[in-house]
C-alpha cells in the first residue's frame, strides 16, 4: 500500500470513526438518561465500539512506520550451539 492510500483511507476511517462515536454515544447517554430502566442499547454501544476501532485504525495507519523486529540469534540448535554461547545465555545443564 503507497503512501498516499494509506494517508486516504487513514483520514476515512477517521472520520468514520468519529462520527460513530459522537453520534452513538450520544445516543447512548440520551438513552442512559432518559430515566426509562430499559437498559443499554446495544445497537449504540456497538456503534461506539465501532468509532473506537475506526479511531485505532486511523492511529495504525497515519502513525509512523512500525520498526522492524530486532533478528536474534539462535544458539540453542542441539549440536550447533557452541559451550561459549550457552554459558554466555545461562542455559545450564540439567
Amino acid at each position: 500500500m503507497n503512501k498516499a492510500s494509506k494517508i486516504l483511507l487513514g483520514l476515512i476511517a477517521l472520520a468514520a470513526g468519529i462520527g460513530l462515536l459522537f453520534s452513538n454515544g450520544a445516543a447512548l447517554a440520551d438513552g442512559l438518561m432518559a430515566g426509562t430502566r430499559s437498559g443499554i442499547p446495544l445497537g449504540s454501544l456497538v456503534g461506539v465500539i465501532a468509532g473506537l476501532m475506526g479511531i485505532g485504525g486511523a492511529a495504525d495507519l497515519l502513525g509512523p512506520p512500525r520498526a522492524p523486529a530486532p533478528k536474534k540469534e539462535t544458539i540453542a540448535n542441539s549440536k550447533w550451539a557452541a559451550r561459549a554461547h550457552l554459558d554466555k545465555h545461562g542455559i545450564g545443564e540439567s
